[in-house]
């Protein structure tokens, strides 16, 4: 099986080449330019700014705490908006499922109740006593020191 060759390429349509090419540009390659000009005239601005007679590092400190708090915003309101678009998602996703797999949901709540019932039932016994114990030993090590003793 190694031994065998991939399938020969079909040419390419130079028209659909050559639009695909303009959208990889006008889509990709030109905003990421314009966002590492940006950053490099940014560095420029604030290295400049910092030296002279007059420097203004707090103007460029207030400037940065700015872009920070845009940054933090933005990637909120975006893990914000995901967690809208999950909860109508999963809304809608409810409705269209069909009925006996809402009643198996419910019954796999039920159970899962019923367990945290018996875990919190057969837990109780363990807990008191440890509880007790540590109150115990507590009320004995008070009644020593008022004795006199360690």
């Amino acid at each position: 099986m190694a031994d065998q060759l991939p399938p020969p390429t079909l040419p390419r349509n130079p028209a659909t080449r050559r639009r695909h090419q303009q959208q990889v540009f006008a889509q990709i390659l030109l905003p990421m330019l314009a966002a590492v000009a940006g950053a490099v005239i940014l560095a420029i601005f604030a290295t400049t700014s910092a030296v002279g007679s007059a420097p203004r590092t707090a103007v460029w400190a207030h400037i940065s705490t700015i872009l920070m708090t845009v940054i933090a915003i933005s990637a909120g309101m975006g893990i914000l908006i995901m967690v809208i678009a999950l909860i109508a998602g999963t809304g809608w996703l409810l409705k269209k499922i069909p009925g006996y797999s809402y009643i198996g949901q419910l019954y796999a709540q039920i159970i899962s109740l019923r367990v945290k019932q018996v875990a919190d039932i057969s837990s109780q016994p363990v807990i008191q006593l440890k509880s007790g114990w540590k109150a115990l030993t507590a009320f004995i090590s008070a009644f020593r020191q008022i004795l006199g003793g360690k």
